[in-house]
């Protein structure tokens, strides 16, 4: 009795197993020879809530992965409303994987819409979504790379979500997608965390040099955007936080970056809010702009602070400076140099100097513009008194204007060489001759050359040479009225 049932088991397995295999024969000679007919199949049993149209289909491939090519295909929901459309799609499908699971398994599967390409190595159909392995999505100059996750499909929509990827070849995570079919609009979003050779990605990307920045544990990048495949535009936003960097020297002063957050958007321009260090002064608050990244790029960091004026210049006999001022500053940074402009009114700074026209209380407004370029280290102040403009800080020489003075600059001054230019109502040239007197001699000569332009002159010399404490003075010309 058992030995009976036994071979009617046995009987009936082999049964099954050949209506098994006639199935499967079956389904390859559907797929092989009618791809119509397994599309068909696949609408009608597997795909059962959507409606698959399309113009053109094309089989290669071999007979156990056929490949399929369709053009113009489209696919409708229940109302017959459609919710995907493409110029192209290519994909061959594992039979044996097909049957097994019930449902298609593609592979290599490719797909072109609105002049965009995507690429996945897998794709297989799970209920309501579609799961994919390594997709990747070119659009214009940008590429997107989405190691697994998976396609919902939505009215009119299709929803991508992925776990890890990269983009642009930066490498992130929590990816989002959604396509608009009706629009013609893909929003994406995803979070990266760049090392340091993804940071020099994004700087040729921005095209402004990023590279020098020390990057924090916890720094964070968030990239978002909308992409309209018809009309071929992009808004791009770039959000990065918690940024750390290096210290630099302005005016042998050093500045340090301690925290910044950064908004770049289209790769054009950049605002945010960083806080930087400045010698001993901690945490100083400022703005961040930038513009034209992708052409002339440069970055402008805004700020207010209190200053001393001698953390950057030193007293001279000529002139010493007192206390401490509040300073807008706008450092410009681009590729080629800095340059810093301050503007200030120094109350709060006294001028002490052995000419009273120069002279300042501390309560008395003076308002200067200050311009530094840090490659040429050339310094220019400008105000009411008086306008100083001194080439390279390191060469020790000066074009002096005092008052409102007419004479365009003079340009390729020697080393030592400070030019006195003077359109005032009143000079007492006695506090020049005094203050050369009190001069200590020294090895090194200066040549000073003066242009007056006096209203009233308390001494009147021509053309005369002194040499006195190592000070060569020499007077060019004396015009007065």
């Amino acid at each position: 009795m058992l030995r009976t049932i036994k071979r009617i088991g046995l009987t009936a397995l082999i049964i099954a197993t050949g209506f098994a295999l006639i199935f499967v024969l079956l389904i390859f000679l559907s797929i092989n020879r009618f791809p119509e007919t397994s599309l068909k199949y696949i609408d009608d049993y597997l795909l059962a809530s959507f409606d698959i149209n399309y113009e053109k289909i094309k089989r290669t491939g071999s007979a156990l992965t056929p490949k399929l090519s369709f053009t113009e295909i489209s696919i409708l929901n229940n109302s017959n409303e459609r919710i995907f459309k493409a110029e192209e799609i290519t994909f061959s499908i594992e039979i044996l994987s097909s049957i097994i699971f019930s449902s298609p398994q593609l592979n290599e599967i490719s797909l072109k819409i609105g002049g965009q390409e995507f690429f996945s190595e897998k794709l297989n159909f799970d209920k309501d979504k579609l799961n994919f392995s390594h997709l990747n999505y070119q659009f214009l100059s940008n590429s997107v790379s989405l190691d697994k996750g998976a396609i919902y499909f939505g009215q009119g929509q299709l929803l991508v979500n992925a776990i890890t990827g990269n983009f642009n070849e930066i490498s992130g995570r929590d990816f989002r997608v959604n396509v608009d079919i009706a629009s013609g609009k893909i929003h994406f979003s995803s979070n990266h965390v760049p090392n340091k050779k993804e940071l020099n990605i994004i700087s040729e990307l921005i095209n402004f040099d990023l590279r020098e920045l020390s990057i924090a544990p916890s720094m964070s990048v968030l990239e978002s955007g909308v992409y309209n495949f018809r009309s071929k535009e992009l808004e791009h936003l770039i959000e990065v936080s918690n940024i750390k960097g290096r210290s630099f020297f302005l005016l042998d002063h050093s500045l340090r970056l301690m925290n910044a957050s950064l908004t770049i958007k289209d790769l054009q321009n950049l605002e945010g809010i960083i806080f930087f260090n400045l010698d001993d002064q901690k945490n100083i608050k400022a703005n961040l702009l930038g513009y034209e990244l992708r052409q002339t790029p440069n970055i402008q960091l805004k700020t207010s602070i209190d200053l001393d004026p001698n953390r950057f210049y030193s007293d001279q006999e000529f002139l010493q400076l007192d206390g401490e001022t509040k300073t807008n500053l706008n450092i410009i940074f681009s590729n080629e140099s800095i340059t810093a402009f301050a503007k200030t009114d120094f109350i709060g700074t006294s001028f002490n100097s052995p000419f009273a026209y120069i002279r300042k209380n501390s309560d008395e407004p003076l308002d200067t513009d200050i311009i530094y370029e840090n490659k040429s280290r050339s310094l220019k102040v400008t105000n009411n008194k008086l306008d100083v403009y001194l080439p390279n800080l390191t060469l020790n020489s000066a074009l002096i204007h005092l008052g409102k003075a007419k004479t365009k600059l003079t340009k390729n001054l020697e080393p030592n060489q400070y030019y006195l230019i003077a359109d005032l109502d009143s000079f007492n040239t006695d506090e020049l001759f005094d203050f050369l007197s009190s001069q200590n001699p020294g090895s090194d000569q200066t040549k000073l050359n003066i242009d007056f332009d006096i209203q009233e002159l308390y001494f009147l010399i021509k053309n005369i040479l002194i040499n006195r404490a190592g000070l060569m003075f020499k007077m060019v010309y004396l015009i007065f009225n």
